[in-house]
C-alpha cells in the first residue's frame, strides 16, 4: 500500500527517433485512481522477450489473468503526436499481485474509487474533458465503483421471480 496515491501527472514528450526528447510541460494529463481505460491488445504484447522481465503480460500463465485479478499496470507517457491524437498513454506491463481487492480497503485502497456509479461517470466525463490528452483511452460511461454496504446490513435468500427450470436452452 506504500504506492497508492489519488493521481499523478503524466507528461508527453518529443519523439527524437528511437530515443524520448524533451519533456514538454504544454502536454501534460491527470492519470488518477478510478478511471478507465480502453486499450487495444496488440500481438507484440505477449511476445516473450530476452530475459522476460520486459514483457507486457506475464510469461508464466500463458499471459492469461484470471478474472477478478487484482493487477499493477505500469504506465508510459505517450510521445507528442500520440498525445495530440488523444492516445496519451502507453500500457508498458500488467502484473498480477499477491493480494486480493479485500486487503484494500483501508487505509486508502478502494476508498480511493466513487461511492456509486453515478459519481463514477461524473467523475469520468469531468476526466475526460480536463484530459484531452486522453480522449480516446479514457472511458466515460463503464467506470468501476465501490460501492460501502451500511453497517448492519444482511443478506436474506428469497425465491427466483423467474419460472422455474432451465432458462437457456444449451445444444446437446
Amino acid at each position: 500500500m506504500e504506492r497508492v496515491g489519488q493521481s499523478v501527472l503524466m507528461y508527453s514528450f518529443v519523439k527524437d527517433g528511437q530515443a524520448r526528447g524533451e519533456r514538454l510541460d504544454a502536454s501534460v494529463s491527470t492519470v488518477a485512481a478510478g478511471q478507465t481505460y480502453r486499450v487495444r491488445l496488440q500481438e507484440f504484447m505477449y511476445e516473450d522477450k530476452k530475459g522476460g522481465s520486459n514483457n507486457v503480460f506475464p510469461t508464466d500463465a500463458g499471459g492469461a489473468i484470471p478474472a477478478f485479478s487484482v493487477v499493477e499496470l505500469m504506465l508510459n507517457p505517450a510521445n507528442q503526436g500520440g498525445f495530440e491524437q488523444g492516445y496519451g498513454l502507453v500500457i508498458a506491463r500488467v502484473r498480477p499481485c499477491e493480494f486480493t481487492l479485500y486487503s484494500m480497503q483501508n487505509p486508502l485502497g478502494l476508498g480511493l474509487l466513487p461511492g456509486t456509479y453515478e459519481a463514477g461517470v461524473a467523475k469520468g466525463e469531468a476526466w475526460a474533458a480536463a484530459n484531452p490528452g486522453l480522449k480516446r483511452v479514457l472511458e466515460d460511461k463503464n467506470l468501476g465503483f465501490f460501492g460501502r454496504v451500511t453497517p448492519g446490513s444482511y443478506l436474506v435468500k428469497c425465491a427466483p421471480s423467474f419460472p422455474p427450470g432451465p432458462r437457456w436452452a444449451y445444444p446437446a
